[in-house]
């Protein structure tokens, strides 16, 4: 029932930056937009487990969560501190 409920709910946030980026750390990019975190939950649940590994991503230090983010498909995080943007 989640899954149908979930299915084609997406959220995020990014920064778009307002010139051109000469240099930056930002794991996701794409042109001057920076994705801070996106999730599509629809397709973070098609995986069997997904649920319940998501259940224990409260309990992970910032590396582990980083990594779990990693692997699992629909969802990009960049957790570096601090994230730097040089631009023009």
């Amino acid at each position: 029932m989640v899954k149908a409920m979930t299915n084609g709910m997406r959220m995020g946030m990014y920064v778009q930056i307002d010139g051109e980026i000469s240099k930056t750390n930002a794991a996701h990019r794409e042109g001057n937009l920076i994705t801070l975190s996106r999730a599509d939950l629809g397709k973070m649940l098609e995986k069997e487990g997904a649920m319940d590994a998501m259940k224990r991503m409260d309990h992970l230090n910032r590396e582990e969560f980083q990594k779990f983010a990693d692997e699992l498909d629909g969802l990009d995080i960049d957790l570096q501190q601090p994230i730097i943007v040089n631009f023009k």
